[in-house]
């Protein structure tokens, strides 16, 4: 009996032994799975984690850029917008100044403004037509940088690095002005360059208006200060004068069919485009 049990309880305890190491393999066994699955699933966050950092950073550049964008936009139709304005203010400003910008020295003061002479001491000084030009494009060079207000971008820095301004006056006068702007961002290290060439034309016959100015300078010439009311009347233009003293008179010759688009482009003036210029008697 107590071999019988001792061969029981040691076929019991052996058959213990062997399950201990069956659990032990057991054991052995799942931990190495255990740590694959844990490293898998810290991968995954990891790859998630890397993911959702890039498509933050894609959304913010792309917002970024969109925002850009819309600066850009934004400066470009102000700027164009200005010079349109810009260009008809010369415009009508050489207009009453007898084609000067800048008034020269003597000039007289009437009862609008003071404007040029275009015959004094028995001289034609009226200015030609290309230095009537340089003046509108001069007049455009030194306004335009005027035209954007930084208080309307606060998060960005733009400077006008050139202007290039030409002006022609045909048929039509027509301005054109590539200007080139740095524009930097002040939150972000970004900055472009906007270079952008704007144009205008004014359906005004300013070239006309002009020349009909030297025929009447011409007439007082030939004539010794008088002019023939009749040459005034046949002109395509409407021309009156007024006299200051006994020995001066101004001119003013208005344009009365100038294209509607004037009026509507031009925001301060509604009336028909003048030139006025005084004329010194002997």
């Amino acid at each position: 009996m107590k071999r019988g049990w001792n061969k029981l309880g040691f076929f019991l305890r052996k058959n213990k032994k062997s399950n201990s190491h069956s659990q032990s393999d057991i054991k052995i066994k799942l931990l190495p799975d255990c740590k694959r699955s844990q490293i898998t699933i810290f991968l995954i966050i990891s790859i998630v984690i890397v993911l959702s950092i890039i498509l933050i950073i894609l959304l913010k550049s792309k917002i970024s850029e969109q925002k850009q964008f819309s600066e850009i936009t934004r400066i470009n139709n102000e700027l164009n917008d200005c010079f349109q304005q810009r260009s008809l203010d010369a415009v009508y400003l050489i207009g009453l100044q007898g084609g000067y910008v800048n008034l020269p020295s003597p000039n007289l003061k009437t009862g609008i403004s003071s404007t040029a002479y275009g015959l004094k001491d028995n001289k034609n000084i009226l200015l030609s037509i290309q230095k009537i030009q340089d003046e509108i494009s001069g007049f455009l060079g030194l306004t335009l940088p005027f035209c954007l207000n930084s208080g309307d971008y606060p998060e960005l820095e733009i400077n006008f690095k050139n202007i290039n301004t030409n002006t022609k006056i045909l048929d039509k006068i027509t301005t054109e002005s590539v200007i080139s702007l740095s524009v930097s961002s002040i939150t972000e290290n970004k900055s472009f360059i906007l270079d952008k060439t704007y144009q205008s034309e004014i359906p005004i016959r300013l070239k006309q208006i002009h020349e009909t100015a030297n025929q009447i300078i011409k007439k007082h010439l030939e004539n010794h200060g008088f002019i023939d009311l009749t040459f005034l009347t046949e002109q395509d233009f409407d021309i009156t004068f007024s006299h200051y003293d006994d020995n001066t008179l101004i001119y003013i010759i208005t344009d009365f069919e100038s294209s509607p688009e004037i009026t509507e482009l031009n925001e301060l003036e509604e009336t028909a485009y003048s030139f006025v210029f005084v004329v010194e008697g002997k």
